[in-house]
C-alpha cells in the first residue's frame, strides 16, 4: 500500500493521519512525502518506508524552471506535476492501492495537480482512494472535480456535509467515517507548571486564519479579547499550543504575537517552542486542558476525542461538518471567521461554553467511544 499527497509531519494533523492509518493495516506501507525530513524528525521512518514524492520545489531548481518554460510554450501545466510527483508515478504496479491522505486538498480549491496525479495513477493500473476528506460543496459544481471523484475506488468523507454533497453529485463509492486521527493515542510528556495549580485553557491560533481574515485584525482581536477575559475574570491559566510548525505556515508565529500582547504574564505559556513534539504528545497536552479554543482542525480532533469542550475558529466546511456530526449543530461550537463582525464573537461563544461545560463533557463522554470506534472501522475498505 502507498500513501501520497502528504505534505510533511510538522503539520501534526498530517502526522496524526499517517500514524493512525498505519495502525489500521498490517500491510507494508510506503509513504510518499513532500518533506521526508519532517517525517523522520517525528520517527515515522520506524513505522513505514518513507520516500520523496518527486522533484523539489524549494529554492532555485533548474528542472522547475525548465518545466515552467515548457508549460508556457506548449500550454501544458502537467509537465511540472509530472516532475513534482515523479517518484509516486514511477512506482506503480497494476492493482496497487494508493491512498491520498491529504484530506484538505479538495477543501478550498479545484486543484489541477490532484486530477493529474489521480488520472495518471489510474491509467497505470493502480487503484486510488481519497482518505478522510472534506470538500467544499461549491467546488463540486466544477464538473472536472466530479469526474476526478469518480476515478477513486472509494472515498471516505470525514463529516456529513462532504458525504451528502458527494452523494448529491452521484458519487457512489463514498463512505462516512470520522477522521482517522480520532483514534490517535496520547503520549505522556512533561506538562508546563501552569497545569499544577489551576485549570488551563488551551489556545491554538494559526497564521492561516489571520491571512484569511479580510480585515486582518478581527480574528486576532477576538482571540486577544478571549485571553484577556480568561486572565481577568477566571482563575484559569492559558497555554498556547502550536499544531503546525512549518515554514511560512507556523502557528508559533501567530501565538507569539498573542503572547506578546500580554507581556511577562506568569499565567501564560507556550508549549512546543522547539517544534520537536509529535502529535501524540500534543494530544496529551490538549487532553489535560479544561477548554480548547482552536483554529486548527486536528487540534480540535485531539480535544473532542479526549472529551475537552472545544470552540473552533472555523474557516471551511470541515469545522462545521465535524461539529455538526458530534453535537447535532455547529452553533456555539464554531465561529465562522469569514463572518466575524465584532471583536467579541469568540468570547460570547466561550462564555456559553463555560456555562454549559458539564453538559458538553457528558455528551462527549457518551458518544466518543462509538465515534472513535467508527473511525477505526474504515480499515474494512482496504480489502474491497
Amino acid at each position: 500500500m502507498f500513501f501520497y499527497m502528504h505534505a510533511g509531519s510538522l503539520n501534526h494533523g498530517c502526522e496524526a493521519i499517517v500514524r493512525t492509518t498505519l495502525e489500521m493495516t498490517d500491510e507494508s506501507v510506503t509513504l510518499f512525502s513532500g518533506n521526508s525530513a519532517e517525517d523522520k524528525a517525528v520517527n515515522l521512518d520506524n513505522l513505514c518506508n518513507i520516500e520523496s514524492q518527486g522533484g523539489k520545489r524549494r529554492k532555485i531548481n533548474p528542472m522547475f524552471i525548465v518545466c515552467k518554460i515548457i508549460e508556457l510554450l506548449f500550454h501544458n501545466p502537467n509537465i511540472k506535476y509530472k516532475y513534482a510527483y515523479k517518484n509516486v508515478l514511477n512506482s506503480v504496479k497494476k492493482g496497487d492501492l494508493y491512498l491520498s491522505i491529504g484530506g484538505d486538498n479538495y477543501c478550498y480549491n479545484a486543484n489541477q495537480y490532484l486530477h493529474y496525479v489521480n488520472q495518471s495513477l489510474n491509467k497505470k493500473g493502480a487503484k486510488t482512494a481519497l482518505w478522510g476528506c472534506s470538500i467544499e460543496p461549491k467546488i463540486l459544481d466544477n464538473e472536472s472535480v466530479v469526474d476526478d471523484m469518480r476515478l477513486y475506488s472509494f472515498i471516505t468523507a470525514r463529516e456529513s456535509i462532504t458525504y451528502n454533497a458527494l452523494k448529491e453529485k452521484g458519487i457512489k463509492n463514498v463512505y462516512l467515517y470520522p477522521d482517522p486521527a480520532f483514534t490517535l493515542k496520547c503520549e505522556k510528556c512533561e506538562l508546563p507548571a501552569l497545569f499544577n495549580d489551576k485549570k488551563v485553557v488551551g489556545i491554538n491560533l494559526s497564521p492561516l486564519v489571520l491571512k484569511l481574515d479580510k480585515t486582518a485584525q478581527n480574528v486576532f482581536s477576538n482571540f486577544k479579547k478571549c485571553v484577556d477575559y480568561i486572565l481577568q475574570n477566571t482563575d484559569m491559566n492559558v497555554v498556547l499550543i502550536p499544531h503546525v510548525c512549518k515554514e511560512n505556515n507556523d502557528d508559533r508565529d501567530a501565538l507569539r504575537k498573542l503572547l506578546n500582547s500580554f507581556p511577562n504574564n506568569p499565567r501564560m505559556h507556550m508549549v512546543n517552542e522547539s517544534g520537536k513534539m509529535n502529535c501524540m504528545q500534543l494530544k496529551y497536552i490538549i487532553s489535560k486542558c479544561r477548554f480548547l479554543i482552536t483554529a486548527r482542525t486536528h487540534a480540535s480532533i485531539a480535544s473532542y476525542s479526549t472529551c475537552v469542550p472545544t470552540l473552533v475558529a472555523g474557516y471551511s466546511v470541515k469545522a462545521d461538518g465535524i461539529a455538526t456530526d458530534i453535537f447535532g449543530t455547529a452553533n456555539n461550537y464554531v465561529v465562522d471567521i469569514h463572518n466575524m463582525k465584532s471583536n467579541d464573537e469568540l468570547l460570547s461563544k466561550f462564555r456559553w461554553m463555560e456555562s454549559n461545560e458539564m453538559s458538553i463533557v457528558n455528551h462527549l463522554k457518551a458518544i466518543m467511544p462509538d465515534y472513535i470506534a467508527k473511525a477505526a472501522e474504515a480499515k474494512e475498505l482496504f480489502n474491497r
